[in-house]
């Protein structure tokens, strides 16, 4: 009752600001103060809040009359947001002081005046260098205000909002990724892409990689026990729990058949948690309690996940750990890892934060190849953070938010940022899976900052002739006039000895505008679809946060034209923003977008058909879909929504249920019996794992688990 009441008046607090600064952050302070009451109180948002609200009063409404007169009014705020943004903006997570507050005030009022006088002699309030911001765009979110005022270059990322889009509002549905190249370490993803798959393998059921395959479709093709006509409440529903230490944002992965030592023969899962863990459980349940567990921290050394305040974003709370989805290789038994850890050095010397590829044997998660290895890399370039013409991989700044990929002989890791906490770049490296050393190198943004590959743990993607694509957030574009900098963009590489080479790539002709208004082309991962006929038999479908698929030719990308995007094979306007991948099954794409419905997309002759949409509508960050079938017959999409993002936390996820030949007909909401089915607290970007007749959902501190009652 007394949070109720408080979240109440502190609505009406909002109300009482000016209109400008409502539209601009009102919704995201209610936002805050949501994820942080509980754990700062509440005196402090109160605080903070009474005095934003005399400043933007006081400060830019007296002020601007005082010293440029009404008509400059309406274009001020405009082009100066940003120095007017609440303090808390910035470091959300963080608890204000007082001094801090009166010292953000004092410096705002300085900037203020100093702009003001310059406008004064100018005769307007005109646009000031480097403080143009974009137009503001209710779907891609609000962000938190960067260093050096750089405005609307987005990528926030894991349960931020980064390409990672804007606090996870979630509605009903999830998402999914695509069918194509194999793990080729995997027998049931080394299928040829060659060829459109419609029956299913005689290989048992495995998910080794995120969206079930390098190509990133989502689609299980061996799932022989759930069908359209048993998924259903009667039928189905939450069978058992998996407490964990830590939230669960990585896509648990499966193997069957492990023999454990001393414990036989096991359908095992992994679940990697932000605590630093990770961890195998019977996958059928046969216990709740773990085959074996690992820390990748040592607590009693004092190393620990990072905080929310270490990385200076609130998105995943309260400890930042391992955020991708981890991968398999099943020729060595080896499950790579990437984790995050603070070293705390004692009172005189700062924290040291590292992070680190693990290599642990599934049998027993004991360490492999010398490992684990930190990751360290430099590239030449001028852009942000350099030094001496280096630009240093940052351990701290650099969110490793995409899925893990194994290909080429090679490991591949992928990162972006934290709440576009600068500097930060986009970066994609490779390491030798069996002696853990670092192959090659790739920066997106030598020259400039961010361009971050973020995709909602959406994976790079490869395809049978070993080329990697990624997809890049806000940044810089400046490739088309001999440049090295890549916002907004597709990028298609190969390993070639030491070195990651740039192939082709993509980049929409609208990327300044995209970049301006924080609408990253990376806020979804690749998929790529199995040949096509006719005259693009290779296609990669993407969607961004502006909510356009685009539909690209991966043996001619295009590049970039700077009128229109003919050089697409196709472009659909088709919400309001993705925030994760679509997935790919049986020539029909799905895509839950945000704010719609999920919708499928027929592949015909190299374009693709909207055939129909679903009856439930997901709301901000959408979902990545997953698909299980038993090769093209009883098909079936899962997806998983979160809470909405000015929802107070708390909010249980949703698991959804539709007929994949209809997707008109959903078959099953956990909601329908929620007294027996209701999933845990949600997280956002969660991807199911469907396998083997079960169906495994990561939420806040454990992972459930849903298939065919015990009656049936």
């Amino acid at each position: 009752m007394a949070r109720s009441l408080a979240r109440f008046l502190y609505c009406c607090l909002l109300r009482l600001h000016p209109p400008s600064f409502k539209t601009e952050f009102a919704n995201e302070m209610l936002w805050i103060f949501d994820e942080v009451a509980e754990q700062q109180g509440v005196f402090k948002l109160f605080a903070d809040g009474l005095l934003s609200l005399v400043r933007q009063w006081i400060v830019r409404y007296a002020l601007q009359k005082l010293l440029i007169g009404d008509a400059a009014l309406s274009s001020w705020p405009s082009s100066t947001h940003e120095l007017f943004a609440w303090e808390r903006i910035a470091f959300p997570a963080t608890s204000l002081s007082i001094p801090r507050m009166l010292q953000g005030s004092m410096v705002s009022f300085a900037f203020i005046a100093f702009l003001s006088f310059l406008a004064i002699d100018a005769g307007k309030a005109g646009t000031v260098r480097g403080l143009s911001g974009g137009s503001w765009d209710p779907v891609s979110a609000p962000r938190p205000v960067r260093e050096g005022f750089q405005t609307d270059v987005s990528d926030l990322a894991v349960g931020e909002r980064n390409s990672q889009a804007r606090p996870g509002v979630a509605g009903t549905a999830p998402r999914a990724a695509n069918d194509a190249e194999p793990n080729l370490s995997s027998p049931v993803l080394g299928s040829d892409l060659t060829t459109v798959r419609t029956f299913a393998s005689p290989a048992p059921a495995q998910l080794l990689t995120a969206q079930f395959d390098n190509a990133r479709t989502g689609a299980n093709l061996n799932e022989r026990i759930l069908t359209p006509a048993n998924v259903n409440a009667s039928q189905f529903g939450r069978l058992f729990t998996f407490k964990v230490d830590g939230d669960v944002y990585a896509q648990p992965l499966y193997v069957p058949d492990v023999d454990v030592p001393g414990k036989g023969k096991h359908n095992v899962l992994f679940v990697a948690t932000e605590n630093d863990s990770v961890y195998a459980f019977d996958a059928d349940g046969a216990s709740t309690t773990p085959l074996w567990h690992v820390s990748l921290a040592n607590f009693s050394e004092g190393i620990t996940p990072l905080s929310e305040q270490d990385v200076s974003c609130f998105f995943i709370s309260p400890q930042v750990g391992i955020t991708s989805t981890p991968v398999i290789d099943l020729k060595t038994g080896t499950l790579y890892v990437l984790a995050r850890t603070k070293e705390r050095k004692g009172l005189l010397n700062a924290d040291v934060y590292k992070q680190r590829l693990h290599a642990l044997a599934i049998t027993t998660g004991v360490e492999k190849f010398g490992g684990p290895v930190e990751i360290k890399a430099s590239v030449k370039g001028t852009g942000a953070g350099h030094s001496g013409g280096q630009i240093a991989f940052d351990p701290q700044t650099e969110n490793p938010r995409a899925a893990l990929l194994l290909a080429n002989d090679s490991v591949y890791l992928a990162w972006g940022s934290s709440c576009d906490v600068v500097p930060y770049h986009g970066w994609l490296m490779a390491y030798d899976p069996t002696t853990l050393a670092q192959k090659s190198v790739f920066n997106t943004s030598p020259d400039a900052s961010d361009s971050a590959i973020w995709q909602g743990d959406a994976g790079p993607a490869a395809d049978k002739d070993g080329n990697v694509f990624v997809v890049t957030g806000n940044g810089e574009f400046d490739a088309a006039t001999n440049g090295r900098d890549f916002g907004d963009s597709v990028l298609k590489l190969r390993s070639e000895g030491q070195r990651l080479t740039l192939l082709d790539y993509f980049t929409p002709s609208n990327q300044a505008q995209l970049n301006g208004r924080d609408n990253d082309l990376g806020s979804s991962g690749p998929v790529l679809l199995a040949d096509q006929p006719g005259a693009h038999p290779h296609l990669l479908v993407t969607a961004g946060k502006e909510g356009k698929i685009y539909l690209i030719d991966r043996d001619h990308m295009g590049k970039y034209q700077p009128n229109d995007d003919t050089h697409a094979v196709q472009t659909i306007s088709a919400s309001h923003g993705a925030f994760g991948a679509m997935a790919y099954w049986n020539q029909n794409v799905f895509f839950a977008g945000s704010e719609t419905r999920l919708q499928d997309y027929a592949v015909d002759r190299g374009q693709l058909k909207l055939k129909a949409s679903g009856p439930t509508k997901f709301f901000d960050s959408g979902a990545t879909p997953a698909v299980s079938a038993n090769g093209s017959k009883d098909g079936v999409v899962w997806a998983v929504s979160s809470k909405n993002w000015n929802e107070p936390p708390g909010k249980p996820a949703v698991l959804y249920a539709y007929e994949a030949s209809d997707v008109g007909r959903q078959i099953y909401s956990t909601e329908q019996n929620s007294q027996r089915d209701r999933a845990g607290i949600a997280l956002r970007f969660a991807t199911p794992s469907v396998v083997n007749g079960k169906v495994y959902i990561g939420a806040k501190s454990e992972v459930d688990v849903y298939g065919l009652l015990p009656l049936y």
